[in-house]
């Protein structure tokens, strides 16, 4: 299995008008990977995990629970705590 970790500044489109697909780029060279963060503008939280084979999904599944709850975190209505997820 490959593990590839990768920073990249996908909107950053100053030096090139050509379209860029970070994602398909990854896809190209690895068998399995999760990419989280925040959308730029509204700052929404996503998650896109990719796996080529059931190797590397069973290997992904273990990070499925750490990023619902970080999805989660900070969602909640006023009053409520951390205490109802589940890790």
């Amino acid at each position: 299995m490959l593990t590839l970790c990768v920073i990249m500044n996908i909107n950053d489109r100053s030096k090139s008008k050509e379209k860029i697909d970070p994602l398909h780029d990854l896809i190209q060279c690895a068998d399995g990977f999760m990419v989280v963060g925040y959308l730029k503008g509204t700052h929404d939280k996503f998650a896109h995990f990719y796996s080529s084979n059931n190797a590397c999904h069973d290997a992904l599944a273990f990070f499925n629970l750490p990023v619902q709850a970080w999805m989660n975190f900070g969602n909640q209505e006023e009053g409520e705590s951390n205490e109802n997820i589940e890790l």
